[in-house]
């Protein structure tokens, strides 16, 4: 029963990791995104 339950434990373990380390991953990336975005947004109308 515990070797059974064992690596389980590590799946769930490993999942709420991965699921948490790409969570922040994901924020930083769209936070970036959206500065870009913005940024790109203030050249375009001072170029025009």
């Amino acid at each position: 029963m515990m070797k059974k339950s064992f690596p389980f434990t590590i799946s769930i373990n490993s999942k709420i990791r991965i699921g948490f380390l790409s969570g922040i991953l994901f924020c930083l990336l769209t936070q970036c995104n959206l500065n870009i975005f913005d940024h790109k947004k203030t050249t375009i109308k001072n170029w025009r």
